[in-house]
């Protein structure tokens, strides 16, 4: 394998991706909840509502149609079970919690292809793979998913450590009810990609409240074991995403150049 040329490959591939205006404005998933701490008691349980987040601007934006989920789950102490939106637009869903715990909120898009061409002297963008299109000038296979902390009452244990199994994902190495987001405290968080952890790539966090559009207030890079630290600066939910990028392997590239997974993680500090 001629190693130079296979870096200066992928050099190209990413920045190509970057450059493409399309490319680089994709779509962000995640969950958003009416409340991440709700009040447990023994004869009412807990209850909350999630959301789900799509678009550009945290926290709310664009809708998704539940045609375009693969998953949309809640995960507690071993036990998933399948969340039924009650309405479409955000996909509103009440989460009757009945014991006190972590849950998790796991929600995964359909995988797919977007392919951006040049014809008749203009860029077309289609949600294809770029097998037959003409003067392509990027493609892509993409992967997203979000997920969403809840911590119903004081629950013990450390559940929140537990992966959901997404390829891609943000796991809380601390419990945020206990971290308080006055900059105070800090949150350390791990990124997996196949279940291992993904050095040297950056975590991109925002708290509700930011207005920007296309962009994050804090970037941190994991080190060696996957890991980072973030400080918590502002009191509320908090979005983090990371976003892994790939040349496509040898058996993909008639159909993409790159693989492209985003995931996303939504938690409240106090």
């Amino acid at each position: 394998m001629n190693i130079g040329s296979n870096l200066r490959r992928i050099t190209a591939l990413l920045a190509a991706a970057i450059l493409l205006p399309s490319f680089a404005s994709a779509h962000t998933l995640w969950v958003n909840a009416s409340d991440y701490a709700p009040n447990y008691t023994k004869k009412m349980g807990a209850r909350t509502k999630s959301y789900i987040g799509f678009g550009h601007r945290y926290p709310v934006d664009d809708f998704m149609s539940a045609d375009r989920l693969s998953e949309y789950a809640l995960i507690s102490n071993g036990s998933k079970s399948a969340i039924t939106p009650a309405a479409a637009g955000f996909m509103e869903s009440e989460l009757r919690l009945k014991q006190p715990g972590f849950y998790q909120i796991a929600v995964a898009g359909k995988p797919g292809f977007v392919t951006m061409y040049q014809e008749n002297g203009s860029t077309q963008r289609k949600m294809v793979p770029k097998t037959g299109l003409k003067d392509v000038q990027m493609s892509k296979y993409f992967e997203f998913y979000a997920k969403s902390l809840i911590v119903a009452g004081e629950p013990a244990g450390n559940d929140f450590l537990t992966p959901v199994g997404h390829r891609l994902e943000i796991i809380p190495l601390q419990n945020p009810r206990t971290l308080k987001g006055d900059g105070s405290s800090s949150i350390q968080l791990k990124l997996l990609f196949n279940g291992q952890p993904l050095s040297n790539s950056t975590i991109y966090a925002m708290y509700s409240g930011y207005a920007s559009k296309e962009s994050y207030p804090y970037e941190v890079k994991t080190d060696q074991n996957g890991i980072t630290t973030l400080k918590l600066t502002h009191r509320g939910p908090w979005l983090i995403k990371a976003n892994h990028t790939l040349p496509a392997p040898k058996e993909m590239q008639d159909k993409c150049d790159i693989l492209d997974y985003t995931a996303t993680f939504t938690f409240e500090a106090i």
